[in-house]
């Protein structure tokens, strides 16, 4: 479990990994975002035209979206925090608990490989 921080490669393939898993979610995010903007323009005019029982069904849709929009924003902050500490982390030897904190959203979603098997070094 620990053999990937106690390497010398450990920094460079972290950075190789992160910079995948933020490459991937970017592309990822911005697809959800348009997705949220056109469910947004389709709940105004569904509003607009008195159909109000249709709206209620999209707008749990919507709300998912908003969801899984606030889970990637979490991931990318994530690997923003871990590229930070990278060189702490190397002078302590000993690993940082935030991607144990992200394997919830791997479990959610198969949009994240990388994320997937940036987890497999801890």
């Amino acid at each position: 479990m620990l053999d990937g921080i106690l390497t010398r490669g450990f920094s460079s393939k972290c950075k190789s990994l992160i910079k995948a898993t933020r490459t991937r979610i970017e592309v990822v995010r911005r697809r959800a975002e348009a997705k949220q903007r056109f469910l947004k323009e389709d709940l105004a005019k569904l509003l607009d035209n008195g159909l109000d029982i249709n709206a209620y069904g999209r707008t749990e849709e919507f709300l998912l979206g908003k969801n899984l929009l606030s889970c990637y924003y979490f991931v990318e902050q994530s690997c923003e925090y871990i590229v930070k500490q990278l060189s702490y982390m190397q002078k302590l030897r000993s690993a940082l608990g935030a991607p144990n904190e992200m394997s919830f959203l791997t479990r959610q979603s198969n949009d994240s490989p990388y994320i997937v098997f940036f987890l497999g070094l801890y």
